[in-house]
């Protein structure tokens, strides 16, 4: 499975890609090649949905014919997609078991600061790729849509603007807010002043809106004199340990290179030494 930036169109032409290299195994091995888009399914009980996500299930053949273990598979399928296609984030290579499923590494940290956390799991990751055997590392904080954070600034504060009144200007200026009612007929029409959607839907309609100045006789300043604009991505999904926010970072491991028993403990305690360098988050 892989997750790709956010676009079907691209996770489509990926997945031809990482297809046509299952598909060229040798005859010897490969028995079929099913591609799934738009999901993630690592167990049937467990799944992720989006258009960014694709997974393809590789069926070999069973019986003397067949002359590579499933393990030689993976690293024949993961040598010939080295380096990435253009556009993948990461691939995840597994196999079907009967036993307990889940990665042979996975280590997860709560706290309440979403930065913090990111950078937590990127040290993570690179501390993983330090051992010997270790492959397809990966956390579970993907990028989602882009999104605009208005921050209210001290000049806004200064003219008397409040994080609460700026909200309710900017949702009434996008969501609209009720004007009044209009009788017709017997039904009772809710009338709601917003700015039309071409206005809404515009790059850069945030630049260019006027906010009133609270306790002035309708002065309007543009948003950027009251607030600053910060222009990121949000988490396509958030997920939570009790009442935290929470990350885990995941890898599997080769067992002819390394232990993954050992290799977990190793990073447990290097974890645990980075926990003064990250308060309020824990492991």
């Amino acid at each position: 499975s892989f997750p790709t930036r956010r676009s079907s169109d691209l996770t489509e032409r990926v997945a031809r890609v990482v297809e046509a290299a299952a598909l060229a195994l040798p005859e010897s091995e490969l028995e079929s090649v099913n591609t799934l888009l738009g999901v993630s399914a690592p167990e049937i009980s467990i799944y992720e949905l989006g258009s960014n996500l694709a997974q393809l299930w590789v069926e070999l053949r069973e019986g003397p014919s067949r002359q590579m273990s499933v393990s030689e598979v993976i690293e024949l399928l993961r040598a010939d997609l080295d380096p990435l296609p253009p556009g993948v984030q990461g691939i995840e290579f597994g196999q079907m078991q009967a036993g307990p499923s889940g990665r042979a590494i996975e280590l997860g940290v709560r706290g309440d600061d979403l930065q913090q956390l990111e950078e937590i799991s990127r040290r993570l990751q690179d501390e993983l790729l330090t051992f010997a055997g270790v492959r397809d590392v990966h956390d579970n904080l993907d990028a989602g849509a882009r999104q605009v954070r208005v921050r209210l600034g001290e000049r806004g504060r200064s003219l008397g603007f409040t994080e609460a009144g700026l909200a309710s200007e900017l949702r009434s200026a996008f969501e609209g807010s009720t004007f009044g009612h209009l009788r017709r007929g017997t039904d009772d029409v809710e009338l709601v002043v917003k700015y039309p959607e071409w206005v809404r839907k515009q790059a850069g309609v945030l630049e260019r809106l006027r906010v009133a100045v609270p306790g002035t006789q309708g002065q309007r300043v543009p948003l950027f004199v009251a607030a600053d604009l910060v222009y990121d991505r949000g988490p396509a999904t958030i997920t939570r340990d009790g009442l935290q926010r929470s990350v885990t970072v995941t890898g599997d491991v080769n067992k002819s290179e390394g232990n993954a028993a050992d290799i977990t403990a190793v990073m447990v305690a290097r974890l645990q030494s980075m926990a003064s360098e990250y308060p309020g988050s824990s492991l």
